[in-house]
């Protein structure tokens, strides 16, 4: 994976595909940009040219530690890059899974351009509605396993934290995982633990989201955690004219095990064929 000096520091890049259309892809929390691997190369096949970003701290990218950024704006600002280097496309795609929805809607609320969004359960809980009981009782869930997280990381036993977080969000089992992968999360367990009190203390721009000028589909895996459809339906109600989209059968980490659904998904909810450009 190419390595790419910037003013603040290397970023590291998965990239695949030549196509003239761009597709940004963000990633989750203690996933990578490999975690995209299949959706990209589904895209790459379709004539994109796909990158997906490394967030800070994961793979060779490490930004400036003096910006004073939080990890969720530190990662905008790799987005809003990957989607401004040249060759300028002819049409951009930016697509974020989980914290990578949420990084991927401050990207384009703090400047970045694109002109489709899909958003696979983006981690929004500024949006979750206070006087819902159903909006709280989910805060309430993601409040628990972050906290569960950051008691596991004080009590020197992260891999028991990291376990319980990465089990209680993905249809994946602990043990399931590669021993180095589960190696590499344990080992970025405090990293872990700022990065989800940050996407949880993170407050985004609600009439700027409600005024977004792309197209947006809003994804969802019926399977999901409960959490996760309150997530769903709470971005998607924000963001005006988006569309919503659930996936029989799948869970949480789609994007990573069954992309072939989760690309449909993206394709009919922003209708690429009747957005293509036509001057081919």
């Amino acid at each position: 994976m190419p390595i790419h000096d910037t003013p603040t520091g290397p970023i590291e890049t998965l990239e695949m595909g030549d196509g003239l259309d761009l597709a940004v892809l963000v990633h989750a929390t203690a996933a990578g940009p490999r975690s995209l691997g299949r959706l990209g190369a589904k895209m790459a096949e379709d004539g994109w040219r796909v990158v997906a970003p490394a967030f800070d701290v994961y793979g060779a990218t490490r930004l400036d530690a003096d910006s004073g950024l939080t990890p969720v704006l530190r990662n905008a600002a790799i987005v809003r890059w990957a989607l401004a280097r040249p060759p300028s496309p002819r049409r951009s795609l930016l697509f974020g899974h989980s914290m990578g929805g949420l990084v991927a809607l401050e990207a384009i609320l703090g400047g970045g351009s694109t002109d489709l969004l899909a958003l696979y359960e983006p981690i929004t809980l500024s949006l979750l509605d206070p006087e819902d009981p159903a909006d709280q009782k989910a805060r309430e869930m993601d409040r628990r396993l972050v906290q569960g997280l950051a008691e596991a990381v004080e009590g020197a036993t992260p891999e028991r934290g990291v376990a319980a977080f990465v089990e209680a969000w993905n249809d994946v089992r602990w043990s399931d995982l590669r021993p180095a992968d589960r190696d590499k999360l344990t080992a970025m367990a405090p990293h872990l633990v700022r990065e989800t009190q940050g996407t949880n203390a993170h407050v985004l721009d609600r009439p700027a989201l409600a005024a977004l000028p792309c197209p947006t589909v809003v994804m969802g895996g019926q399977a999901s955690p409960f959490l996760a459809h309150r997530l769903v339906a709470a971005v998607a109600g924000a963001i005006s004219g988006a569309q919503r989209a659930v996936l029989p059968e799948l869970g949480h980490f789609a994007p990573v095990t069954n992309s072939g659904p989760v690309w449909r998904a993206i394709s009919a909810g922003l209708d690429l064929k009747a957005t293509a450009p036509t001057d081919l």
